[in-house]
């Protein structure tokens, strides 16, 4: 799982740079979790972490869209596009399930121990993420992200990007700290 990963690399490299805290840590996207995890460490080894600064960082996991979000999704999406999105998004689909079947079977494409695996340690990580139990920290957070740019309006004032996740002004991180700044 992710935590063993983290725990047996990152926060044993900081403390080989400076031994003791105070720590600034940070971190974008995914590199907010391993600084998450990491300022848990140092914390539990009784080290000081000052700040923790986290760069449009998103909870690991999100909670999934019901099937009347999906249809609040589809409806928005014709109302904007018209008859062609019915077209499109039929379109979308069949690329999709020919995508998967293509790769279905398949190897992964061989490579050297030389050569950099961007794709399948990607690939792992995301893999990753819905093992990873976010554990509380006590104190602040630094939360820098992007202006809220919603594509779809759901029940009960829920956002969602384009890409469909849920949006939260403070990333969904308010219930695993102090607070957010």
């Amino acid at each position: 799982p992710l935590t063993l990963e983290i725990r047996g690399v990152k926060s044993a490299e900081v403390r080989a740079v400076q031994p003791h805290g105070p720590y600034m840590l940070g971190g974008f996207s995914g590199g907010g979790l391993a600084a998450w995890e990491m300022t848990r460490q140092l914390r539990e080894a009784g080290e000081e972490v000052s700040l923790l600064v986290m760069l449009d960082t998103p909870l690991p996991t999100q909670p999934p869209l019901s099937k009347t979000d999906k249809l609040q999704i589809h409806w928005q999406s014709l109302r904007r596009q018209g008859p062609s999105y019915v077209t499109d998004w039929a379109k979308r689909r069949l690329e999709s399930r020919n995508h998967q079947d293509d790769n279905n079977g398949h190897a992964a494409k061989e490579t050297s121990p030389a050569e950099f695996r961007s794709e399948a340690i990607k690939d792992a990580f995301y893999r990753a993420l819905p093992k990873y139990n976010v554990p509380r920290l006590d104190g602040a957070v630094m939360l820098f992200r992007p202006k809220l740019d919603p594509a779809f309006h759901l029940a009960d004032g829920r956002l969602l990007s384009r890409s469909k996740d849920i949006i939260y002004p403070d990333n969904g991180w308010t219930p695993f700290c102090g607070r957010v700044e």
